[in-house]
C-alpha cells in the first residue's frame, strides 16, 4: 500500500465541482501543510468566505477529532478537508449535520471502493472491516439563536497500511486500502465525496434531515446494539433504539428509562 507520494499536491481547480447548482465544492483550496483544515476554514468563514468553500490539505500538523483528540494526517495517504456551510437554521438543528455528512461520506466511499463490510458508528465514525477509517467534526459559529456558519471537517484514511498509524491507536485505525485490499485513487474519492456532500446538503436544506437520517439508520452499526455511553461524568448502559430528528441517539437504559444522547463517547458492547 502507499499514497500518491509526498511531492504530489492535489489540484483544487481540477477537483472542484462545476455544477452551477452545487452549493458545496465549487471552490477548493489546496494546501501542502496546515495546522488543521478546520482552523483555516473557520478563519476564512470569519472573513466572509462564501458557503461551500472547501479547504483541503496534504498534511495537518494539529489535526483534530472529537473530544479534543488528535487526528494523524500523514501526507499522500488520506483526505483531510473542511467545508464552510451557512445554513439558515437554528442552533438546535445544527448537530444533525454530522449525520448528514456521515451518510454522504459512506456513500462517496462506496461509489469508488464498492460496498465494504462496516457502517456508521454514532455519531461520526465510518467503520470498515472493524476499524475506524473516517471521522467527522462539526463546529458551529452562532449568531444568537441562529447559525452563522458550520465548519464541517472530514478525515478519511485512504491508502495507509498498518505501519502508517501511531502505535497508541492499538489496531483500532484502518484505511480504505486495508478494507478493500488495494490502493485507491484519492482524487476520485474526493470528487465522489464532494458530489455526495453537496447532494445530501441540498437535500437537507430542501426536505430536512429525514432522508439522511433514514439512510444513517440503515447503515448504523449502533442501533439495536447494547452500548456504553459516556456523557460528561455520567456512564450509561443500555440499548441504542433510534436516531431522533435532531441527530440525537435514543437509549433505553437497563432500568427501562429512555435517554437522549446529543454527544459523548459510545462503545459498542458484545451481545449478551
Amino acid at each position: 500500500m502507499g499514497g500518491d507520494g509526498e511531492g504530489v499536491l492535489l489540484d483544487g481547480e481540477a477537483l472542484r465541482l462545476r455544477d452551477p447548482e452545487a452549493l458545496v465544492g465549487r471552490r477548493v483550496l489546496c494546501h501542502r501543510e496546515v495546522t488543521s483544515t478546520s482552523a483555516v476554514a473557520a478563519a476564512l468563514a470569519a472573513s466572509g468566505e462564501p458557503e461551500g468553500t472547501v479547504v483541503l490539505a496534504e498534511r495537518q500538523t494539529a489535526g483534530r477529532g472529537r473530544l479534543g483528540r488528535g487526528w494523524a494526517s500523514p501526507p499522500g495517504l488520506g483526505l483531510w478537508f473542511s467545508t464552510i456551510l451557512r445554513p439558515s437554521i437554528s442552533v438546535s438543528r445544527a448537530p444533525v449535520l454530522t449525520q448528514v455528512a456521515a451518510v454522504a461520506v459512506a456513500e462517496g466511499v462506496e461509489e469508488v471502493a464498492g460496498r465494504l463490510p462496516g457502517g456508521i458508528k454514532w455519531p461520526n465514525d465510518l467503520i470498515l472491516a472493524g476499524r475506524k477509517v473516517a471521522g467527522i467534526l462539526t463546529e458551529m459559529v452562532a449568531r444568537g439563536e441562529e447559525v452563522a456558519a458550520v465548519i464541517l471537517g472530514v478525515g478519511l484514511n485512504v491508502n495507509q497500511g498498518p505501519a502508517d498509524f501511531p502505535q497508541d491507536l492499538g489496531g483500532r485505525a484502518g484505511s480504505l486500502a486495508m478494507a478493500a485490499g488495494r490502493t485507491l485513487p484519492r482524487a476520485d474519492i474526493f470528487r465522489a465525496l464532494l458530489r455526495r456532500l453537496d447532494s445530501r446538503y441540498r437535500e437537507f436544506l430542501a426536505a430536512g434531515p429525514g432522508p439522511a437520517l433514514a439512510e444513517a439508520g440503515a447503515r448504523s452499526l449502533t442501533l439495536g446494539r447494547p452500548v456504553r455511553a459516556r456523557e460528561g461524568e455520567a456512564v450509561l448502559t443500555g440499548v441504542a433504539i433510534r436516531l431522533e430528528a435532531d441527530g440525537a441517539l435514543a437509549l433505553r437504559l437497563q432500568d427501562g428509562q429512555l435517554r437522549r444522547l446529543m454527544a459523548g463517547e459510545v462503545t459498542l458492547l458484545l451481545e449478551a
